[in-house]
């Protein structure tokens, strides 16, 4: 697997959490 793949991969993931956490409503 070439760097830019696993970068690539590495940016998607990112990515994911990002929404992910702010699709989830504040605690409070």
């Amino acid at each position: 697997k070439s760097a830019g793949t696993a970068l690539k991969e590495k940016r998607v993931t990112c990515t994911f959490w990002v929404e992910k956490t702010r699709a989830r409503p504040r605690p409070g």
